[in-house]
């Protein structure tokens, strides 16, 4: 990808301005946090004023240690985005990284054909060397190419999410069924006769375990068939990891309940 030259002469406030209206524009579009654009917008305050100072009407810098300054702030915002944006790739790209069965869904391999395209064509972006970006208009090269990386964040993600999430809502759904499974094996286990009036004291207290754990394990089953109506209607990853992560706090409880029921001897 070339290097985009910058202006010789006047303009830079109002090009650099120009810049950073397209790299918050495409911030806006792939729906970053409020908290990130709006730091975008208070660089860009701060910037277009500084280049204004920095460089006069045509004659080149008028103010040396400004145009140092201004240098020294926009290489700092293009690290400080390069490094967003790559953590923004990775949280977007880790729910649809398993591979699908492609033969059984064949749209879906398109979708994922663009997806990888895409973020190839991110980590292109993002793998330059600020080092080796145009030394003459460093403040002007370092908003250009910040605005063209901006324009690969353009990941086609809902394609591809239109068939990763039906397959991540059965892998939930497939934990929440053992777990139910489970929770009814530890209640099945409480259902003994209880142990008579001048039974042993470790008799009656491994009945009233059991007790115990089934009437967990009867709670825990509640809370899971809750939780599978929530799966089946889930509309994006972070309800399905919560889901699945709440499964597996159960399924752990459940073991634990199961391995001490069966230990209370009768």
């Amino acid at each position: 990808m070339a290097v985009v030259a910058g202006p010789a002469h006047p303009a830079l406030a109002p090009m650099l301005g120009q810049k950073l209206d397209a790299v918050i524009d495409e911030a806006t579009k792939i729906g970053r946090p409020q908290a990130e654009i709006s730091s975008l917008t208070d660089a860009k305050a701060k910037l277009v004023p500084l280049a204004a100072t920095a460089q006069d009407s045509g004659n080149g810098p008028q103010d040396t240690a400004a145009m140092e300054q201004l240098n020294t702030m926009t290489a700092q915002i293009f690290r400080d985005e390069t490094s967003l944006l790559g953590r923004a790739e990775k949280r977007l790209l880790r729910n649809v990284s398993d591979p699908l069965d492609t033969k059984a869904l064949p749209d879906a391999a398109k979708a994922i054909a663009a997806l990888q395209q895409a973020k190839t064509n991110l980590d292109g972006a993002l793998a330059i060397d600020p080092t080796r970006l145009d030394a003459a208009h460093k403040s002007w090269t370092h908003c250009s190419k910040l605005s063209q990386i901006s324009v690969c964040c353009r990941i086609p993600m809902a394609p591809a999410v239109s068939f990763y999430l039906p397959a991540k809502q059965k892998e939930v759904a497939a934990l929440l069924v053992s777990v139910q499974t489970l929770s009814g094996q530890v209640i099945a286990l409480a259902n003994v006769p209880k142990p008579w009036l001048f039974a042993s004291q470790a008799r009656k207290r491994a009945y009233q375990l059991r007790q115990d754990n089934a009437a967990q394990a009867k709670a825990l089953a509640t809370q899971m068939n809750d939780l599978s109506a929530t799966v089946s209607t889930a509309k994006d990853f972070k309800q399905l990891a919560a889901a699945m992560t709440q499964a597996a706090q159960a399924k752990k409880s459940l073991d634990d309940f199961y391995a001490a029921s069966s230990n209370a001897a009768l």
